[in-house]
């Protein structure tokens, strides 16, 4: 049996160093993606500097801060029984905006909306629609007599329809007062139709925005008008909004 070549220190040492040799580059090699990633992830990180180039709109990735868009419920009501919503819709910049009109009929958790209490029926849209109604505005007699300061507005009326003392407001030219709002946006046709409603509605609202001018009032209106929304607005703010969307 042949006996083992003895190693010598030196090429005992000479191994030695060889293998530390290789463990310190596969280290190494190791490291350099690591310590790449750590470095690019705390460059990504970093607060500190300043901006060379300020960014804008149109460079790549661009973000920015902006305020949310105004949304006004105005709850119309005939008697104490809610006949729909009308959600005013700013443009944030002071004029123009839309009108999105929601039925009494609409079902929200298997209730009507016509059949929950005003600040309910604002809880629920915000839940369906998914958006922050920023104040709201019981719109009763009082509520459009602020509005329209004690004129009339005239519209097409397509329906005849039960007046508030029992009358029949007929079909054709009709001038509407504050008393007389709330039965043509929530009386149902005689076959009670509720399409026949919902085209009323949008009758009355188009005539609101055309009859009010504000382009050379709105200054005027607002000074006298509340300018910030509260969680239920004075009906004030109701005609200064509508007068804002006029000018749009």
């Amino acid at each position: 049996m042949p006996e083992p070549t003895p190693v010598s220190p030196v090429e005992g040492r000479f191994r030695f160093g060889r293998a530390l040799f290789v463990l310190i580059e596969i280290a190494l090699l190791t490291a350099v993606p690591v310590l790449a990633f750590f470095g690019f992830s705390r460059l990504l990180q970093s607060t500190a500097g300043e901006f060379v180039v300020t960014p804008g709109p149109e460079d790549p990735g661009w973000q920015a801060f902006v305020d949310p868009t105004p949304v006004l419920a105005v709850i119309e009501m005939r008697a104490s029984s809610v006949t729909g919503v009308a959600l005013l819709i700013g443009s944030g910049g002071g004029a123009g905006g839309a009108v999105l009109l929601i039925p009494g009929s609409m079902l929200v958790t298997d209730t009507p909306l016509a059949e929950q209490a005003p600040d309910k029926v604002v809880a629920s849209l915000e839940t369906l629609l998914k958006l922050r109604i920023h104040s709201m505005v019981i719109a009763d007699r009082q509520a459009w007599e602020e509005v329209l300061g004690g004129s009339e507005i005239e519209v097409e009326n397509p329906d005849p329809i039960e007046g508030p003392d029992g009358e029949v407001l007929s079909v054709g030219e009709l001038l509407l007062s504050a008393k007389t709002i709330p039965s043509f946006l929530g009386s149902p046709s005689g076959n009670a139709d509720v399409l026949g409603l919902e085209f009323r509605r949008a009758i009355l609202w188009t005539a609101m925005l055309q009859r009010l001018p504000a382009a050379e009032e709105l200054e005027t209106a607002g000074s006298e008008a509340q300018t910030a929304p509260a969680d239920v607005a004075d009906p004030s703010y109701l005609s200064l909004q509508l007068r804002q969307l006029s000018t749009g």
